[in-house]
């Protein structure tokens, strides 16, 4: 198994520099994300970068001749290293990459693990790593965001009129998780006992190799949930209600086997907010849709790349 503490201080983030460390290569080449090899004119760019006040990991996927670019946010639990066939998918299509692991994820390990006192942390940092590669990379900039990353992805565009994205691709989106009104019910009666209780890996992908490597090789997966991280969704939910509405451009792709959002509560909730969206169903997809099986992958980044193309 990778061994990723060499990487607990990662250097500099610096724009349009690619890295020069052993220990990163390790890990690009460990997650599938070491895309050097198909892309000679690839610039990776890696490093920690203090954004609204929070030290965070971040990385830029940069091609020469690649003028669009992404924003992508990666859900709870998850890190970057699990987004290497979007990223690929991305960049083979005229995209360059930005991205980050949210506090508390991956290889940002300045925040409690897994845990956050409010959404409003990663709003701010979304937001500043947001504007400084607007200013980095000129052109048109597509929001991506799975699972708790569409929560955060929603909320940024709702929330701030001149975001400057021209297109929001919202994968399997948090609003509320299944059986909410039990997860409310643990929340309250263990919160003022416990700061965490044991994470139960669940079946969110039909894709077996990937689900035995988050339980067996990802040394970065989160082992705990967070009371914190309960806490925080659940003030957030009122906060989503009471946003204004927006009518960006919207793709939302939703597994019907999906075992970990809500989504026959959330879509109507979403498509209220949203008033040029478009939904998507797959009704053998599972939660995970960037790491389901081949064939559903593949349905996906069709339809990704379809809606962020067309004119």
């Amino acid at each position: 198994m990778f061994d990723y503490r060499p990487l607990q201080k990662l250097p500099d983030f610096v724009w349009h520099q690619p890295y020069n460390n052993a220990v990163i290569a390790q890990y690009a080449e460990y997650y599938g994300i070491d895309f050097s090899g198909e892309f000679p004119d690839l610039t990776h760019c890696m490093g920690s970068k203090k954004l609204a006040g929070q030290t965070v990991a971040v990385q830029a996927f940069l091609r020469t001749d690649n003028s669009r670019h992404v924003i992508l946010l990666h859900g709870y639990m998850d890190h970057v290293g699990l987004f290497g066939h979007v990223i690929h998918q991305l960049l083979s299509n005229g995209y360059n990459v930005v991205t980050l692991d949210l506090p508390g994820h991956g290889l940002s390990f300045e925040s409690e693990r897994a845990g956050i006192e409010s959404f409003q942390y990663y709003l701010d940092v979304v937001k500043a790593l947001t504007e400084e590669a607007m200013q980095q990379l000129p052109g048109d900039w597509v929001l991506m965001g799975q699972s708790t990353g569409a929560a955060i992805a929603m909320d940024y565009v709702l929330n701030n009129p001149q975001h400057g994205f021209a297109k929001l691709v919202l994968l399997a989106p948090l609003v509320r998780p299944v059986q909410w009104w039990w997860v409310k019910i643990q929340l309250f009666a263990l919160r003022p006992f416990t700061k965490s209780v044991p994470r139960k890996f669940k079946d969110n992908s039909g894709n077996r190799e990937f689900l035995t490597f988050i339980r067996q090789g990802d040394p970065l997966q989160p082992t705990v949930i967070r009371t914190s991280w309960v806490k925080a969704l659940y003030d957030w939910l009122p906060h989503f209600r009471h946003s204004p509405a927006s009518d960006i451009d919207t793709l939302v792709i939703q597994g019907e086997k999906d075992i970990v959002v809500d989504w026959q509560y959330n879509l109507p909730e979403i498509d209220k907010k949203f008033s040029r969206m478009k939904a998507i169903y797959l009704p053998d997809a599972n939660h995970h849709l960037v790491n389901e099986t081949p064939a559903i992958r593949a349905c996906v980044f069709k339809e990704i790349l379809r809606f962020m193309l067309e004119q």
